[in-house]
């Protein structure tokens, strides 16, 4: 059984250099974007830009029901990325009421957080997290 064969020659700065114009279709362009999470009753809506690849959050508004909160905020940690904004519902302060809270990777496995906490309906920041690096909280140990 005879198998025919085709040599090809392909210059890998060729390859490499395609691989790059890909990867620069995939990131996002320099503008005004907004995320939205949900969880039970309540969603919340983080408004950033992206300017020269840094990404910085500039507004946040919560939604429960008819009811909208317009929240305070303001990042000046620099992401890179989308990807480094973690924004998420989660009960920080063991009441058993979901908070918000926005973190940074700032290295492999380290946060930094920004925490407004549900207090009867309405979201307070709470700066105290801020200075807390890779927090994890255990609901059933409240610590």
């Amino acid at each position: 059984m005879a198998i025919d064969s085709v040599a090809v020659n392909i210059d890998s700065s060729k390859i490499e250099n395609l691989k790059q114009e890909s990867d620069l279709d995939d990131e996002p362009k320099d503008g005004k974007y907004s995320q939205i999470i949900k969880d039970k009753d309540v969603s919340a809506e983080v408004f950033y830009t992206i300017q020269d690849g840094r990404v910085d959050y500039y507004k946040l508004k919560v939604y429960q029901g008819k009811e909208v909160q317009n929240l305070k905020a303001f990042s000046d940690w620099g992401f890179r990325n989308v990807e480094e904004l973690d924004f998420k519902f989660e009960d920080v302060n063991f009441d058993g009421t979901k908070d918000l809270t926005i973190s940074k990777e700032v290295g492999i496995n380290w946060f930094i957080s920004n925490v407004w906490i549900n207090k009867k309906g309405k979201f307070i920041q709470e700066k105290k997290f801020e200075k807390i690096y890779n927090p994890i909280f255990d609901v059933k140990k409240k610590k």
